[in-house]
């Protein structure tokens, strides 16, 4: 997690230029904005792209920055906006087939099984992450969006509603929608 005011205080410096102080700003939210962008799209090339805009997009605005929000919010808000329109260019690309296609060791955060826990154990662990994983893939972009900033990044409401231009009322329904599909989802996976 970011400390706030060292984010304002590197984007203070970064807003004249201070390199040094992007490159701090960059590995502190690179891993969040990354693991967002990725579960959006579980595609590491587009996120990691999309990851590289996110902080091309920060060095051009830096100049006229002003601290209204959070840095924090204020990147994942930059980070959703270029989602959106890679997505929209994406749509008007025709679609890459691959023989390789796509897994989870490529994405850096392999599935580990607990050293402490057994063979079944393990197994079960993976299922049920995976299960997970196919349950919120079949969300709305909408509600995975909610699900994927509040559980998985750790933002408040408040933050989310300011990262996706909605009223917080909206970000509640969205997530209280999402649970209910996402159990119904894990029931089905499980039966």
């Amino acid at each position: 997690m970011s400390d706030p005011k060292r984010d304002v205080e590197l984007m203070q410096r970064v807003k004249t230029g201070d390199r040094a102080a992007f490159s701090e700003l960059y590995e502190t939210h690179k891993g969040p904005l990354f693991n967002f962008l990725y579960r959006m799209s579980w595609d590491r090339a587009a996120a990691e792209d999309c990851l590289q805009e996110v902080f091309i997009a920060v060095w051009k605005a830096a100049a006229t920055w002003e601290p209204t929000a959070q840095v924090n919010t204020w990147l994942f808000k930059i980070a959703r906006n270029i989602w959106i329109n890679e997505g929209r260019r994406s749509k008007r690309r025709p679609a890459l087939f691959s023989f390789l296609g796509s897994s989870d060791e490529e994405s850096g955060a392999p599935d580990f099984p607990d050293a402490g826990a057994g063979p079944d154990e393990s197994a079960l662990g993976v299922e049920a992450r995976a299960a997970v994983r196919k349950a919120v893939d079949q969300l709305p972009e909408k509600e995975r969006m909610v699900v994927l900033l509040s559980e998985f990044e750790g933002l408040k409401y408040a933050e989310i509603a300011e990262i996706l231009e909605i009223p917080v009322g909206t970000v509640k329904s969205r997530m209280s929608s999402a649970s209910e599909r996402l159990r119904a989802l894990l029931r089905k996976f499980q039966g």
